[in-house]
């Protein structure tokens, strides 16, 4: 009955919301990301959130006709443009959380908090002035902030969860910094933070071997990592235990790890269960992980432990000097972009305890930060999904990673414009059957490309999909393209700077 009232209430609320100069929100629903709210929206909430009210004036009308962006120059970056990333993105800094005390009230954190997010508003918005670069969508609810802020002062060891194909869009920079900062102010040893690169099973050795490289010279801690070979290699194990149980014959063997009775892969099950890293050592401490290895769940387990065993057992001193509590168990803080993996990961290490966290293909499945026994020393934090603010040239590398959902996106063209400029003409063909014209006096310097329309058109009509007046329908191909993209059956992989 008090739900019911509840209800009643902020419905009489919203009949009235006419009234008022802005609308009356309460605060205490559901936790969501917000991340695209539309210029309206974002002027609305900005002004909510300095607690200031809005008038509209009256004036002429402007009527605004906006043009299908169809430029095939897209995810092209100038000289200037590389030169600006360069010299702006030490200004991307992610909020943080002001100082508090046990002493302060509820409301007064609460107000300090909101001054502070304002504030770094305040801040991004004089960056995207910068016309030539691009802010990409970020997070702009602080519940989701702060989230974030409890996952990194509870832990040990944070680890960043990266899609391998690109770490480089997905790893954010200053968040090391913050959980470096947090230590600072806690008045204990510096906290550990890890990059964790999954779906590293796309990778080649080679490849590997070069961000390894490229790691060790910027003498950052990671480790590569794939949840669904993990999660595979589990099923196989199941199987052939259940095999030996229950004498299953070999074609339901099969059948439960994904693949045909002749042993091809069933479709829409796509994962590279071969090892090309067998021979390399399993890396047991810091100072010997810069290596190309794939690691197993077990060894993931071992590694993050041994490292968050060294900073606890300082930290614990620490924190004993100070007068403050300390906890018993490691606690290792998980966070990352959404869609990266992050919940497949914990669900992989975890997978003893019976304990799981939700997994989703859409964006943001985890809403609050949930704690989880990987075993009587050691415990998860799993923060929810970030979208942390940088800079890009374009949108639709952030549709393409899946950090936003193709299925609400209105422009789905721009991201097929993107891949089509990435993945050579052949290697589309040859992915989805067709026959795409190649001129035979090509001469380029390296591989033909098609235009992402025309390679649209002739998908749409080579599996049957049509609009009215027999026209393509390539917004719904679109989405099917950006989809195999993400989930791997189109791979392009991005190389570290020489």
């Amino acid at each position: 009955r008090a739900l019911v009232n509840q209800k009643k209430a902020q419905t009489l609320k919203e009949k009235h919301t006419d009234r008022h100069t802005t609308d009356i929100v309460e605060d205490d629903g559901p936790l969501r990301s917000i991340i695209d709210r539309g210029e309206v929206g974002d002027l609305m909430a900005h002004a909510a959130e300095a607690q200031r009210t809005f008038i509209s004036k009256r004036t002429e009308m402007a009527l605004i006709i906006k043009q299908e962006d169809e430029n095939e120059n897209v995810g092209v970056v100038t000289e200037k443009q590389k030169a600006l990333l360069n010299d702006t993105k030490h200004l991307l800094r992610i909020p943080r959380r002001p100082l508090w005390s046990k002493e302060m009230s509820k409301e007064e954190i609460d107000s300090r908090e909101r001054s502070a997010f304002l504030e770094w508003r305040r801040s991004l918005s004089t960056l995207e002035a910068v016309r030539e670069l691009q802010m990409t969508p970020f997070e702009k609810n602080i519940g989701m902030w702060r989230q974030l802020w409890r996952v990194v002062e509870f832990s040990q060891v944070v680890v960043q969860i990266v899609d391998a194909r690109n770490p480089v869009l997905y790893r954010c920079n200053d968040l090391e910094r913050y959980a470096k900062e947090i230590s600072f102010r806690q008045g204990v040893a510096p906290k550990r933070s890890v990059l964790l690169l999954n779906k590293a099973d796309l990778l080649p050795l080679q490849v590997r071997q070069m961000w390894a490289n490229f790691y060790a010279k910027t003498k950052t801690p990671f480790v590569f990592f794939s949840a669904l070979r993990e999660e595979t290699n589990m099923r196989l194990l199941a199987a052939a235990e259940l095999k030996k149980q229950q004498s299953l014959n070999q074609d339901d063997i099969m059948e439960r790890v994904g693949l045909g009775a002749d042993g091809n892969k069933i479709e829409g099950f796509e994962v590279n269960l071969h090892r090309d890293d067998e021979h390399l050592p399993i890396p047991t401490s810091l100072e010997d992980m810069y290596s190309p290895r794939i690691l197993s769940g077990t060894e993931l387990v071992n590694l993050l432990t041994k490292i968050g065993m060294d900073v606890k057992v300082q930290s614990d001193k620490d924190a004993i000097k100070n007068g403050q509590k300390v906890r018993p168990e490691l606690t290792i803080g998980m966070v990352g972009y959404p869609n990266v993996g992050k919940s497949s990961v914990i669900n992989v290490l975890t997978i003893e305890t019976g304990q799981r966290v939700a997994v989703g293909a859409t964006p943001g499945k985890t809403k609050h930060f949930q704690t989880l026994t990987l075993n009587e020393k050691v415990t998860l934090c799993d923060c929810p999904g970030l979208v942390f603010p940088q800079f890009s040239t374009t949108r639709a590398e952030l549709v393409c990673a899946g950090v936003l959902p193709i299925d609400v996106e209105s422009d789905s063209l721009s991201p097929v414009l993107l891949i089509a400029k990435r993945i050579p003409t052949k290697v589309l063909n040859r992915i989805y059957g067709l026959s795409l014209p190649i001129p035979e006096d090509f001469a380029g310097p390296g591989p033909h490309f098609t235009a992402g329309r025309f390679f649209l058109e002739q998908l749409a009509r080579n599996r049957g999909f049509m609009a009215k007046n027999d026209v393509p329908n390539i917004a719904h191909m679109a989405r099917i393209v950006v989809k195999d993209y993400f989930n791997g059956k189109i791979v392009w992989l991005l190389v570290p700077p020489m």
